[in-house]
């Protein structure tokens, strides 16, 4: 921070004498006396900075305690504008890093997903800068996915070193491109794009930030702590993040994934159809794909080896996996059936 901009921001907050410590690109750490804070910065250009603040600060109000809290500046408000920048601060909390191994922690995300996707439907559209680039985009971003894990599976046979890993994907390659084609032929025959829709016109938000830097574990509760991914988007796109994260380990177990989800529908309950969507996306290979690309990509022996010992241990769990991704959808896909078929069944009835 220059020296002028550093003293307007300090005016504001009521800070003396503080120091400032840069943590990474758009965030400072704060020590004012005792109290340490994080201050985030954002380009007034960035259409996504303010939103995200002003939705912090909603969710607040409603007494949520899923979040770090924000520091009001002089005028009460949450975000303070300067030049060509916003500035917004939060009180430091000493979290905990997330772990996504944990069943615990994957059941107690229930507790915090649940209630922010519920009172995401009653922020105010007032504030411009809530993201709609996923609304509707899951079944374009897996067809290219499919499409480029297709494509540099051929390219990576002299980067895969390792015997073990070019045996297992030689094994697991033709698993892996059923998925592909199934898990997406399954979210386009879902009712993905009205349910998209619906989420939209009731304002459900979806928090996006799904990795170790967006959760963090505080007093026994999992925390959102970065505002900068909010989307106009289904809640089973988060859920299914910390799911198929989850399941990616070795210690991942389904039948945790069935408890975590009864859990956050005792709590909020998903659309009708919604499940479908969510067994499509972990049936689809959604990272194992990726990580083809990046080591078809990988410069050096050294990167290729990082890149191909992590696929590898990812194949192995996708393949102990595999039943339960296949059981969950078709599951969920009959369920749809039926309760569609009933649904014309009481129309019938209601015509006679």
């Amino acid at each position: 921070m220059k020296e002028k901009e550093k003293e307007k921001v300090f005016a504001h907050y009521g800070w003396k004498d503080a120091k400032v410590e840069p943590l990474e690109r758009h965030r400072c750490l704060v020590k004012a006396g005792d109290d340490v804070y994080i201050l985030h910065i954002g380009e007034k250009k960035d259409p996504y900075f303010a939103g995200g603040v002003y939705f912090r600060r909603y969710l607040e109000e409603t007494g949520a305690d899923f979040l770090p809290s924000l520091l009001p500046g002089r005028d009460d408000a949450p975000l303070f504008k300067s030049g060509s920048r916003y500035y917004a601060v939060e009180r430091r909390l000493p979290v905990k890093p997330f772990s996504f191994q944990k069943k615990d922690l994957l059941i107690n995300a229930m507790k915090t997903f649940a209630p922010f996707h519920r009172l995401s439907e009653g922020f105010e559209a007032r504030h411009d800068g809530i993201s709609q680039s996923h609304l509707g985009q899951w079944p374009a971003r897996l067809e290219r996915n499919l499409k480029e894990g297709e494509h540099y599976l051929e390219k990576i046979r002299d980067k895969a070193a390792d015997p073990g890993l070019l045996s297992l994907l030689k094994r697991m390659e033709p698993e892996l491109k059923r998925r592909g084609e199934r898990g997406l032929l399954s979210l386009c025959l879902s009712p993905y794009e009205e349910l998209a829709e619906r989420a939209f016109l009731s304002r459900r938000l979806s928090y996006g930030a799904v990795n170790h830097r967006g959760l963090g574990y505080y007093k026994s509760r999992v925390l959102l702590t970065d505002f900068h991914r909010l989307n106009h988007d289904l809640a089973a796109a988060d859920l299914w993040q910390l799911f198929r994260r989850y399941l990616s380990y070795r210690g991942g177990k389904p039948e945790e994934v069935e408890t975590a989800l009864r859990v956050y529908e005792g709590l909020q309950p998903l659309y009708t159809g919604e499940r479908m969507v969510l067994g499509a996306l972990l049936h689809f290979p959604y990272y194992p794909f990726k990580l083809v690309k990046r080591l078809a990509k990988a410069k050096g022996r050294e990167e290729a080896a990082a890149i191909g010992k992590e696929l590898y241990g990812v194949l192995v769990v996708e393949e102990e996996r595999s039943d339960f991704y296949r059981d969950f959808l078709r599951r969920e896909e009959r369920k749809l059936r039926g309760h569609a078929e009933t649904g014309e069944k009481d129309e019938k009835k209601e015509e006679i």
